[in-house]
């Protein structure tokens, strides 16, 4: 490899991390910093200003799961989340790929990728 390829390599490596950087930035300081704190709090009791917080482990998940209001509002969650999620797909399909007033008089429809069937 010559001395040129090299460097070209280099700098579309350099390049594309330059690229890289500002999403990576961004998904550790609002994504992945936020969700590891929060877990680590997870393990710790409630600080107040007379208690001090203490490591308490898993104990904290222990007391949630066998809390009865925890798995309603799981299940209701879980409902809410696939109705939904049918509902807009059943919308969106009937939306993309209903008749419209031009195709039901014979004209040609030529269904665009992201909007309504354009009928010639």
């Amino acid at each position: 490899m010559s001395a040129h390829a090299n460097l070209e390599r280099r700098r579309q490596a350099i390049y594309g991390w330059l690229l890289l950087s500002p999403a990576a930035v961004l998904l550790t300081v609002f994504a992945f910093y936020p969700s590891i704190a929060t877990l680590w709090s997870s393990l710790f009791s409630r600080h107040t200003r007379r208690n001090p917080s203490e490591f308490v482990g898993t104990e904290n998940y222990a007391d949630l799961f066998a809390d009865p209001t925890f798995w309603l509002v799981a299940k209701n969650n879980l409902f809410y989340a696939g109705v939904t999620s049918q509902f807009r797909f059943s919308l969106r399909f009937q939306w993309r790929f209903g008749p419209t007033p031009r195709s039901r008089r014979g004209g040609l429809c030529v269904p665009p990728i992201s909007h309504r069937p354009s009928c010639r």
